[in-house]
């Protein structure tokens, strides 16, 4: 509920940003000596609702390294997801803290793990001047980190901090300020007992409506502000999965994002 209510004042007011610091984990490298072979283990979320952009971030570092000049060869995401599955029963990237390393490397075929933690996705409007006229900005970011084991060793590990800022024009941010107010408002109405049948509520048949109307680059940034605004991962999820069926969802609002992300992991260098 806090975080709901900022982002409505935060969006209301726009009379200063908010920024914050994020401490990153620091630890030193145990070993010089690069791993041949990796696999890209089940991303940890954490507490983040949006298992679908972790899910992205984590295909999109396997891609990326993959098609690298890294001497450093990838298993193939399908193949690590899939044997992590058979050898270990895991599905989640909460259960590989109760294997050994050397276990799973033997599992899956591999001298290198690499895990992912993601600790942030999500996005903030700040205030912003456009032409002498009153604007602002969308700010997207993702935290995350990587490291990269080399047969049980720590090789590298690795913060990852992006952001992409997004210009907005002041009817857009209001835009985005009402489709808040929405959104709190069907969240009102909305219980255990009445979540399946959200998507023929009238306060949800109006919020499909607007988005409908929006560009993808606004449908995009108004998803984004909604995703961000919902408080358990079953709302998410049944928003996203109501979203993708009415045809607003296409693909997922933070994916240039992610996948700039991902680009800049470097495995070794």
């Amino acid at each position: 509920m806090l975080k709901k209510l900022f982002l409505v004042a935060a969006l209301t007011s726009l009379l200063m940003g908010c920024s914050g610091t994020t401490t990153k984990e620091s630890l030193a490298p145990e070993t010089t000596v690069a791993p041949k072979n990796v696999a890209v283990l089940l991303a940890d979320r954490g507490t983040l609702n949006d298992v679908n952009g972790v899910n992205l971030f984590r295909e999109s570092l396997v891609k990326e390294t993959a098609t690298s000049k890294s001497p450093i060869k990838v298993q193939d995401g399908a193949k690590t997801v899939k044997l992590l599955n058979e050898k270990q029963g895991i599905t989640v990237a909460g259960q590989l803290a109760g294997v050994e390393k050397a276990e799973l490397r033997k599992d899956l075929g591999v001298d290198g793990l690499v895990y992912v933690q993601v600790t942030k996705i999500g996005s903030s409007p700040k205030p912003s001047v456009e032409n002498f006229k009153p604007a602002g900005v969308l700010v997207k970011s993702l935290e995350a980190n990587v490291k990269v084991y080399s047969n049980g060793l720590l090789y590298k590990n690795i913060p990852v901090v992006e952001t992409e800022e997004i210009k907005i024009s002041l009817e857009e941010l209001n835009n985005l300020k009402e489709t808040v107010v929405e959104v709190n408002n069907l969240l009102k109405n909305i219980n255990s007992t009445n979540i399946k049948n959200l998507g023929a509520m009238p306060e949800y048949v109006k919020l499909e409506r607007r988005l409908k109307a929006y560009n993808r680059i606004e449908r995009d940034n108004q998803l984004a502000v909604i995703f961000d605004t919902l408080p358990t991962e079953q709302l998410y999820t049944v928003f996203m999965d109501l979203f993708k069926k009415s045809g607003v969802v296409v693909g997922h609002p933070y994916e240039n994002l992610i996948k700039d992300a991902a680009k800049k992991v470097q495995l070794s260098q």
